[in-house]
């Protein structure tokens, strides 16, 4: 199985495949600390990564490196957005788990297009205006603020 295949099955490793690719040892204790999740976390990351191949010894396999690099990923913060054909995948780091979410692309372009033309809107206005759930409006801000092009204030977003 490849990387990308592997990946589509376990978004939820990105941010430890990240993380490596940045120079974080691969052992638990250097990773939970550079992620600001709890060892078991990254040890079953570690063990996964291993699994699927991704590790050589103490360090990304070369071609892993070089796959992530042509990948389009945007971080900010705990939150990171990769672009995976017709979606987005948001994936959420938190302390003791990391959440994957899959968006539709053209949801993300609606919703930019939206804030764009209002300026600013909560999760309920873009779901009211769109006619989609206020689930999938959420997800669709929250990838365009890990992109860069929205910005959260209080309980709204505003286009940047």
């Amino acid at each position: 199985m490849g990387v990308e295949e592997a990946l589509a099955r376990r978004p939820w490793l990105l941010p430890f495949l990240l993380a490596l690719r940045q120079g974080v040892e691969a052992r638990a204790g250097p990773l939970a600390r550079a992620l600001g999740v709890k060892g078991k976390l990254a040890k079953t990351a570690l063990w996964e990564l291993r699994r699927l191949g991704a590790l050589e010894g103490a360090a990304l396999k070369p071609e892993v490196a070089e796959w992530l690099s042509r990948q389009e990923l945007a971080v900010r913060g705990r939150r990171l957005v990769w672009r995976r054909g017709g979606a987005y995948v948001l994936v959420a780091v938190k302390r003791s788990r990391v959440s994957a979410f899959t968006v539709p692309a053209d949801l993300v372009a609606k919703v930019e297009e939206h804030l764009k033309s209002v300026g600013r809107a909560s999760a309920g206005d873009v779901a009211a205006a769109l006619g989609c759930s206020l689930l999938a409006a959420s997800r669709a801000l929250q990838a365009l603020a890990a992109l860069g092009r929205a910005s959260r204030d209080d309980r709204a977003y505003r286009y940047t």
